[in-house]
This record gives structure tokens, sequence and C-alpha cells, in this order.
């Protein structure tokens, strides 16, 4: 019992030593922890091994579980440490399960959809644009060919108030003209 005692703190001694001694963060404390299951199932594991190879099935029996729990932590320890670092499970599997030639096509296929992407967003903006120049050149001619209508409109009702108010003065004019010329025959005489 004693040498089984003594192999046993030699293997938590040894799990001590070899984890780090002030971990930093979380990561670090979880990475510790996890190095010293290792280290303290595989040496229980092999003080389980001596006391048995010695006869004591008990001593072999009890360090044999210790051996067990320790390994069980170790694998919930490294199963937590995995899903902290690949907290998406797609993300994971997509990095465990593809090769770098997947990687790089796959990275490739998303740059040339960014790209096919970029470019459908400025071919848009540019018929955007083209349409939106269209319709203001369409409005500065439709609001010049309505200011040259209003023009020609006042024009004429200028013209046609002129002639309408100059009229009787016309008339005036011609028939004082044809008096003048029938009075005295001819215009040019006097």
């Amino acid at each position: 019992m004693k040498t089984t005692l003594t192999v046993g703190l030699v293997a938590l001694l040894l799990a001590g030593l070899t984890g780090p001694g002030l971990a930093q963060n979380v990561r670090q404390s979880r990475e510790a922890d996890k190095n010293q299951m290792k280290t303290l199932g595989a040496g229980l594991a092999v003080s389980a091994l001596d006391a048995l190879s010695r006869g004591r099935s008990g001593d072999a029996l009890l360090l044999g579980a210790g051996a067990a729990y320790a390994g069980k932590k170790y694998e919930d320890a490294r199963k937590a440490q995995r899903d902290e670092r690949f907290c998406d499970p797609r993300e994971y599997l997509r990095d465990r399960l593809e090769t770098r030639w997947e990687r790089e096509r796959r990275e490739r296929r998303e740059r040339e959809e960014r790209e096919r992407c970029e470019q459908e967003r400025r071919e848009r903006e540019r018929w955007e644009r083209i349409q939106r120049e269209r319709r203001e050149r369409e409005e500065r001619e439709r609001c010049e060919r309505e200011r040259r209508e209003r023009e020609e409109r006042e024009r004429c009702e200028r013209r046609e108030r002129w002639e309408r108010d100059h009229r009787n003065d016309r008339d005036r004019d011609w028939n004082r003209d044809r008096d003048y010329r029938g009075r005295d025959g001819d215009r040019g005489r006097r």
C-alpha cells in the first residue's frame, strides 16, 4: 500500500509540474487542466499496472478507476477546448473536414462571388445613373419646349393685340392716303 500511495503521489506531483504554473486567461487555464488530467491519467494507469503486476488487485482497481476518471476529465476538457475554439459547428466541421485544396477552392469561389456582386452593383449604379441622366435630359428638353411654346404664344398674342389695337389706325391711314390720292390724282403731284 505504501508503494502504491507513493506512486500515486509521484503521479500527482508530475501532473502538477508539467502544467503551466499561472494561467493568464481561461483558454490557457483550460489547456493546463487538460494537460494535467492527461498526465495524471497516464501516471495512475502506470501505477495500476505496477500494482497489478505485484499482485495487489485492490490497489490496481482503485488506481485504474482513478486513471479512467482522469481520462474522462481529459476528454471533457479537450471537447470544451474544441468547442471554445470553434463556436460555430459549421466552421468547426469545415476546418476539420476540408483539405487545403478545398479551402482554397472555397475561398476562390467566395472571392469570385464577391467580385461578381461588386460588378453587378457597379453595373446597376451605372444603369441607374444613365436612366437618371436621361430623365433629367428629357425634363430639361420638355421645359425648354414648353418655354419656347409659351414664348411663341405670347408673341402671337402680342402681335394679334397690336394688330387689333392698330387696325383702326391702319384703316384710317389707308383711307387718308386714298382720299389724298383721289383728290390730287396721284400722290406724288401737288
